[in-house]
């Protein structure tokens, strides 16, 4: 599924307005849920999404299964992207003419490399971002067995919260959900400017990245579009439609023990 936007501000007021195409399907916010994607920003300028759903190819030729045209230094079969028989994704450079760059390095030809969520993809003039969903179990590991209880003097853990409009902070999960469905981890109902599945942020390495879930109109941070996962920074202002969140970080109080 490919989601489409004409480009777009943020104004300082607050409404961060993207005046994208209607598409019915934005609204289906349970089917999209957890779902790998590529955004890229075409050669009108326009932002554009597409879920990875099965094996795709990149090139210039209309037979590709997502075509970059009117660009001459993307080969008519560039690159594909194929599930990884462990889960996950890969990216194979097809042998092409100017090759494919990953994070700003370039791609051996033919030799299937693994994706990560936030990989930037060059190919031709076009950059793609992968946006990829975190594992459920990746903030929790086997902790050592002792036969009694020690106090862990550590430094305390960092965890971040949404600050809502009316004052309630929400603690944020792994990953976090937000939008105008019911379902959605912080549920926003009320603002009709918001899609039924928005945004979300998710806890990776430490740190907390927002992403836009191929909203109708958009996300702000500072009053600045956000088109790629984006770290947040303590007091960090996100524009959701209409609604403008807080984000914190804090410390966890008290001790932590382990068994």
């Amino acid at each position: 599924m490919i989601r489409r936007g004409t480009q777009a501000g943020c104004g300082a007021a607050g409404g961060a307005m993207v005046d994208r195409q209607s598409d019915p399907r934005l609204g289906q916010a349970d089917a999209d849920d957890g779902a790998a994607s590529l955004r890229w920003v075409d050669a009108t300028g326009t932002a554009q999404e597409r879920e990875l759903v099965a094996d795709l190819t990149i090139g210039r030729h209309a037979t590709n299964t997502l075509p970059l045209v009117g660009d001459p230094a993307i080969s008519r079969h560039h690159a594909r992207l194929a599930r990884a028989a462990a889960g996950g994704w890969t990216i194979t450079d097809l042998g092409s003419a100017n090759g494919a760059l990953l994070n700003e390095r370039a791609l051996a030809p033919q030799v299937p490399t693994p994706l990560h969520d936030g990989d930037r993809i060059a190919i031709g003039q076009t950059q793609l971002t992968v946006s990829l969903p975190a594992p459920r179990d990746e903030l929790f590991a086997a902790a050592p067995a002792t036969t009694s209880f020690t106090s862990l003097h550590l430094p305390r853990p960092i965890v971040g919260w949404l600050e809502l409009p009316g004052g309630d902070r929400r603690l944020l999960d792994l990953e976090t959900r937000i939008g105008r469905s019911t379902r959605s981890d912080i549920a926003l109902p009320d603002d009709a400017q918001i899609s039924r599945n928005h945004a979300s942020i998710r806890h990776r390495n430490g740190a907390y990245m927002l992403s836009d879930l191929g909203s109708a109109n958009g996300v702000c941070v500072n009053d600045e579009l956000v088109l790629a996962p984006r770290e947040l920074r303590d007091g960090d202002r996100i524009t959701i439609g209409g609604t403008e969140l807080r984000f914190i970080l804090t410390p966890l109080r008290g001790r932590f023990i382990t068994p």
